[in-house]
């Protein structure tokens, strides 16, 4: 009768059928991946027990030892009744199949033992479909804030098969290669960045995360990844009639975008800006001759940085305060403002998993090394390479100028035609100073006792002898004896007194400044005051007169400047315009 066959048995080379060979145990342990839902391996571990017998061991052992003990060889185990398990490293799912464990009992003095052996291997379910996704979850977080706006960020998991190529030393392929895979469709009005991406030690797991959040009304064009704009209106200093309004925006632009940075600043200009002087024109009315441009700036914020442009647009309007909100122009949609092209744009780069860069880890960007030594890593010898940027100008000989945009230019002429006088005025300040000349003087008393000094120099004087008195006595014998006080009788006395010596005068000045748009300021001047005609009275010494030129050079019209101050007296002053004139000087009683 024939014995029935023992099945096939192998590992790399060692050909392990017979009698000799025994299966203790077969377990199967499932892998579930981290959600707890779904398959991603099931681990096999085959425990065997090997008997050599006949003379000495050692060779042989030796042998079993480096193969047995060798991960990634091929493992057939089938036809010994629990099915077929026929896998190498470019099948098994963590770079297996792996020797556990090798246990070794000697029997007979070194001519018989017996090896206990462990190996496993991972299967995936389907072996088929080996080089597939075998584990791919996420988690997803969403806040919202207190406007209402939402962000979402998905974190997600894969997981491929760690399967060897080559050798046994190489890799078939890493988990990065699928990473394009994981990003779900974009939602309409939400902005798409991947903040990171970490690809584990094994190259078989890649964890990344997807933010989608959510944009404004207003979206960007097409070769702009982020804009931030604001306008301000404000009223001027001249009061609440004049008003100032300032545009301003921030641009970055894609790293993959080939036009020239001044795109952005026809952006801002023939978009942002132009629409709001229209809507604030089109609400002022008859008073949209009064928009006058006051200045534009233009800066580049990260000159060795990133492609960023920034600008600034002043203008200001007339407008009573009553209607000025409805003229400010603010919170109008952007024309243009399309976030399906605006999306479109971004897949290539910002909004693309990989970016403009295209960076990716391939299969022969890494190496399976051991303690049995075996090829370096790759050392990223196939990632794709960025092309290099362009090197700046030399300086030798100069630097060349850019090229001029006449474009521009030609945006802000039309913004802003050539306004009408009326509406020229950027500001006008004028007021009046009034200067009362009353002619009136201080009367002060001499002293009723004359100085120690002046007693010494008359007693002293050889031609003045006998002048011991009071300093009056001595000018009584000069001969102005109404200068003493007891001269006049009734011990009375005199007292600082303002005297008025002449007819008062009225002096009025016209002082300020003005700023005009395209035309120049005249000469103010004044024709008349309370009824008198002014006579003009300007010196020259003291700086009065007035004054006017050109502060400021807009894009094709000069803004003018001018201050004043001029002087006009008014010979025959209005009828109770100053007040009573004071008293002559007069006697006052002493008291009592």
């Amino acid at each position: 009768m024939a014995l029935p066959g023992l099945g096939t048995l192998t590992y790399g080379n060692l050909n392990l059928n017979g009698p000799a060979v025994r299966t203790n145990n077969v377990t199967a342990r499932l892998r579930m991946d981290a959600a707890g839902r779904g398959r991603s391996w099931t681990e096999y571990t085959i425990g065997l027990t090997l008997t050599l017998a006949g003379g000495p061991t050692e060779a042989a052992v030796q042998q079993l030892r480096r193969t047995l003990n060798t991960p990634g060889l091929k493992l057939a185990y089938q036809d010994r009744g629990y099915g077929s398990l026929v896998l190498d490293g470019t099948q098994d799912a963590v770079y297996g199949p792996i020797p556990k464990e090798m246990g070794f009992r000697p029997l007979g003095g070194g001519n018989a033992c017996e090896i206990d052996w462990q190996v496993t291997t991972a299967v995936p379910c389907e072996v088929s479909k080996a080089n597939e996704i075998i584990e791919w979850v996420y988690t997803a977080h969403h806040d919202i804030d207190p406007a209402g706006y939402t962000t979402r960020r998905i974190s997600v998991t894969i997981r491929i098969p760690g399967n060897r190529a080559g050798d046994g030393r190489g890799l078939r392929h890493t988990a990065d290669e699928y990473r394009d895979r994981l990003a779900p469709p974009q939602i309409p009005g939400f902005r798409r960045t991947y903040p990171g991406w970490e690809l584990d030690e094994s190259k078989t797991v890649c964890r990344g995360e997807i933010v989608d959040e959510e944009m404004g009304a207003n979206f960007p064009p097409e070769f702009v990844a982020d804009l931030t704009a604001d306008h301000e209106v404000s009223s001027a200093n001249q009061g609440l009639a004049l008003w100032s309004a300032t545009v301003s925006a921030d641009y970055e632009i894609v790293k993959g975008y080939k036009g020239p940075t001044t795109d952005a600043a026809k952006h801002f200009i023939g978009v942002i800006v132009r629409d709001r002087v229209a809507g604030i024109a089109q609400a002022l009315g008859r008073n949209a001759s009064t928009i006058v441009p006051i200045s534009l700036r233009l800066r580049e914020p990260e000159i060795f940085g990133r492609r960023k442009a920034a600008f600034s647009f002043t203008f200001t309007y007339t407008q009573f305060l009553a209607d000025i909100l409805g003229t400010t122009g603010l919170w109008r949609p952007v024309p243009g403002s399309n976030w399906s092209k605006w999306a479109a744009s971004m897949q290539a780069g910002p909004a693309n998993p990989r970016g403009y860069a295209g960076l990716e880890i391939s299969p022969g960007d890494d190496n399976i090394v051991d303690g049995c030594g075996g090829a370096d890593p790759g050392l990223f010898r196939n990632t794709p390479r960025v092309v290099a940027p362009p090197s700046g100008p030399s300086v030798v000989g100069g630097l060349p100028r850019p090229p001029l945009d006449p474009s521009l230019s030609g945006l802000v002429a039309d913004l802003f035609p050539a306004p009408a006088a009326a509406g020229s005025w950027i500001f006008y300040e004028c007021w009046v100073w009034v200067e009362v000349d009353a002619s009136t003087i201080p009367v002060r008393p001499l002293p009723q006792k004359a100085p120690d000094r002046l007693l010494k120099a008359f007693g002293d004087n050889p031609f003045t002898p006998g002048i011991k008195g009071a300093f009056f006595d001595a000018m009584n014998l000069l001969g102005m004896p109404n200068l003493n006080p007891a001269a006049v009788g009734g011990g009375n006395r005199l007292e600082n007194t303002p005297q008025q010596r002449a007819k008062p005068l009225l002096y009025v000045f016209l002082r300020g400044r003005a700023a005009r748009y395209g035309f120049p300021i005249p000469i103010p001047t004044l024709n008349n005051f309370g009824g008198a005609v002014p006579v003009l009275a300007t010196r020259l010494d003291r700086g009065e007169g007035y004054g006017h030129g050109i502060v400021r050079a807009a894009s094709d019209l000069p803004v003018y400047g001018a201050v004043w101050n001029i002087r006009y007296q008014i010979p025959d002053p209005p009828a109770g315009f100053f007040p009573p004139a004071p008293a002559n000087p007069t006697l006052i009683p002493k008291a009592k």
